[in-house]
């Protein structure tokens, strides 16, 4: 298990060999057995239904060429943000979250449509089940009561994180980040956007992602649709760019996203969870997926180019075992590829009658229609928020207009720590603050509004 230790506003990560939990699938399977031993005959009914369902797409003849795909609409994804005021800092606040869920969308996008320009780098031997998924990402632009968003919400918190088992809904799984009367953020219509909680899992240290999928819901699980979605780790969400600093030790490439959401289309890990088990069978046995070798366990880390072939006690071939495949564990850089199977179990999931189908049909929802540009760049003119002067030797103005809409302005230091606080009153829309008597240097000021955040910075003089 990767153990990192987060260090506020530094770069700064130290990881173990251990991979198990860097998603938590496998860990979430076993604790829903744990709690409800009714799931473990009705996790294989559900596996072995898939596979029947797999073996029938075949016969269809839907299973074709790699660049076969089928026809979708574009799935809206909201990002739930509910992180500390050092935690947002850490992502560059607005800006750097408006970055990120951009950049993550992108990488969407062209790994599951086989456009990921790193695909040269997949081994010869796995090039012909290089599978085209057909399935493209948005971010959302209208909130479940019709009115506009940026494809994200900030929901600030005071607590560092949240641990595994939670006191809300489900009571695993990081259930917490997705109730509002736990600190977390509540869901939006599962069936109309995918949700993703953007958060710190606190405990146990290292997971990076985990997701319930629409199969996990109801039955003996425990999980109601209001924790359907999405977990990912705020050190691994969207791309390093020179903007955007803090990620997470080889989880600077959106991977983590790419791997969790395969799980929300119902496949999962290349070696199954299966404790070892070697030899591919459709009752679940490795992944159930025939196109992707059978694996002993997860493989993860960073690997010499070009790619070498890595064998373990359940390798069948010459070719050795699909590392890079998105569904195992490799660092960023190293995750490639969905086989065509892979591909058609998830074309499934979202073709008229499959499970999530109704993802793909809210065009509006993507569309916005009416909405002014939320992107991080017109939020300042929208709300007329300003800080004068700057820089200051003592008093500092701080102009948030007078729409109603703003909820909390604070002030924080270069260390992460919150020097001020200000709850606006209504129809109230300059606040005077006095930096007489602080520590001269840098400062951000954060103004949190229904309809995102906005920040600056002061420099004390």
């Amino acid at each position: 298990m990767k153990k990192i230790l987060l260090i506020i506003f530094c770069n700064l990560c130290i990881a173990s060999a251990f991979a198990q939990d860097k998603c938590g699938a496998q860990m979430l399977k076993e604790s829903i057995i744990a709690r409800h031993p009714a799931f473990a005959a009705e996790l294989d009914r559900i596996q072995a239904a898939q596979s029947v369902q797999l073996t029938a797409l075949k016969k269809a003849k839907l299973y074709g060429a790699a660049e076969k795909t089928t026809s979708t609409g574009t799935v809206p994804i909201i990002f739930h943000i509910v992180l500390n005021a050092a935690q947002i800092a850490q992502l560059g606040g607005i800006e750097g979250i408006q970055e990120r869920a951009d950049s993550q969308i992108a990488v969407l996008n062209r790994d599951y449509n086989a456009g990921n320009g790193d695909a040269y780098l997949i081994p010869a031997a796995f090039k012909p089940v290089y599978g085209n998924v057909g399935i493209t990402f948005g971010l959302a632009r209208l909130t479940p009561s019709g009115g506009c968003t940026s494809g994200f919400e900030i929901d600030t918190t005071t607590a560092p994180g949240f641990d595994y088992n939670g006191t809300a809904g489900s009571q695993q799984g990081f259930s917490n980040a997705k109730y509002s009367i736990t600190g977390g953020a509540d869901i939006w219509d599962s069936s109309t956007y995918l949700n993703v909680w953007v958060i710190n899992p606190t405990s146990p240290s290292g997971i990076l992602g985990l997701t319930v999928p629409l199969s996990y819901i109801g039955g003996a699980s425990g999980f109601t649709s209001a924790e359907e979605g999405v977990i990912l780790n705020y050190g691994s969400f969207g791309v390093k760019s020179p903007n955007v600093q803090y990620f997470l030790n080889g989880a600077a490439g959106g991977r983590t996203l790419t791997h969790e959401i395969g799980h929300f289309f119902e496949i999962w890990h290349t070696w199954g969870d299966d404790n070892g088990a070697c030899p591919w069978d459709p009752t679940g046995k490795d992944d159930g997926i025939a196109d992707t070798p059978p694996e002993g366990n997860s493989h993860s880390g960073s690997y010499n180019m070009p790619l070498p072939t890595v064998t373990d006690n359940c390798s069948d071939s010459a070719s050795g075992i699909m590392y890079m495949n998105f569904m195992d564990y490799p660092d960023d850089p190293y995750a490639l590829l969905f086989t065509q199977e892979q591909a058609l179990q998830m074309q499934s999931n979202i073709i008229s009658g499959g499970e999530s189908y109704s993802l793909t049909t809210h065009p509006a929802v993507l569309a916005g229609q009416g909405c002014p540009n939320l992107a991080v760049a017109n939020m300042s003119t929208i709300n007329t928020f300003s800080i004068s002067p700057n820089p200051t030797n003592g008093p500092v103005h701080i102009n948030i207009g007078n729409d109603g809409q703003s909820q909390k302005i604070t002030v924080i230091n270069v260390l992460g720590q919150v020097v001020k606080t200000i709850i606006p009153s209504a129809n109230v829309s300059i606040y005077t603050i006095d930096m007489d008597g602080m520590q001269k240097g840098l400062y951000f000021v954060q103004c949190y509004f229904k309809n995102g955040m906005v920040s600056g910075k002061i420099i004390l003089q």
